[in-house]
């Protein structure tokens, strides 16, 4: 390409110049032409260069990416925020997804916090025995844990979803566990269906619930502190896992946005507040014992019977 264009240039460049030589007297010619051996070769570069400018590609400029603007870049992190909020730690039953064939569900959330949930239950449990019912138990995978590594404790999983009353049977099954019952559906809005899982013998060792009363009606509540506080026997305990409000605020901006999210999509949901669950403990002869935090802005509310 460049002999090219220096053939083209030199080719043009003579034609000029015998054209101007032409036009020339040709007295002293010869002198002429030594004198203008300096200046041919000077145009004749200035031609080459010349040419070579229009032949070859220029290079593209680089556009330079102009950041988002403050309140664009705002409204996109508040929106990531939430979307990872409902698929974090408050998964709802339905949104999980088949892991495997045989109907065990997997929910991420459990992934993120059964460490730190059987590190509270653990220091209660260890050395016990006796039941613990798991209200809400969702894909199973928690009772499933937390069966593994307590032998000497018959764990008691219920729902009222019967994806998740399959699923939680599947990972019974897959984890060849010999201490869960198998699932009862429960309606826990109805205090009498969790007082029948011990025919009201008051013979439970704890209550685990996570993740279910901010995403039920508040007669949910109701139900399951009323049902604890007729099977709990007279040293046991309820543990109450989820996102709460203390003093009426929310703990963290994330927990606000998520608040917000739940009560648009059902009015009766909602992050409740700490003080309205006690005053409701309270009420069924229970009182809050323990205030445990834990990651991810949530809290173990542990209930214990009140002393008379």
């Amino acid at each position: 390409m460049i002999a090219y264009v220096a053939r083209l240039a030199f080719g043009k460049l003579l034609v000029e110049d015998s054209r101007s030589f032409s036009s020339r007297p040709s007295k002293g010619s010869s002198a002429r032409l030594r004198s203008c051996d300096s200046g041919l070769i000077s145009v004749f570069a200035v031609r080459i260069l010349d040419l070579l400018r229009l032949a070859l590609p220029r290079p593209r400029r680089r556009s330079r990416q102009r950041p988002a603007r403050g309140p664009v870049i705002v409204r996109e992190s508040r929106r990531n925020e939430r979307q990872r909020l409902m698929a974090d730690d408050r998964d709802i039953g339905n949104d999980r997804r088949p892991w495997t064939a045989d109907d065990r569900l997997d929910a991420a959330a459990f992934h993120r916090n059964h460490v730190a949930i059987w590190t509270v239950l653990e220091k209660f449990l260890r050395g016990k025995t006796g039941d613990v019912l798991e209200a809400g138990s969702g894909t199973g995978q928690h009772v499933a844990f937390f069966a593994r590594h307590s032998p000497g404790i018959t764990w008691w999983p219920t729902d009222l979803n019967d994806h998740h009353l399959r699923s939680i049977a599947a990972w019974t099954a897959h984890e060849n566990l010999a201490n869960v019952r198998p699932p009862r559906r429960i309606d826990l809005s109805n205090p009498g269906q969790l007082a029948e899982m011990n025919e009201g013998s008051g013979a439970l060792l704890a209550v685990f619930c996570a993740n279910v009363i901010h995403i039920a009606p508040w007669r949910v509540a109701e139900g399951l502190f009323a049902g604890a506080a007729h099977c709990l026997r007279p040293d046991g305990r309820l543990f109450l896992y989820g996102p709460f409000k203390r003093d009426g605020r929310h703990t963290a901006p994330s927990n606000e946005a998520f608040d917000a999210g739940l009560r648009n999509t059902n009015p009766e949901w909602g992050v409740r507040d700490v003080d309205e669950v006690a005053a409701l403990a309270q009420h069924n002869g229970l009182t809050l014992a323990e205030i445990t935090d834990m990651p991810a802005n949530n809290l173990i509310l542990t209930f214990e019977r009140r002393s008379e």
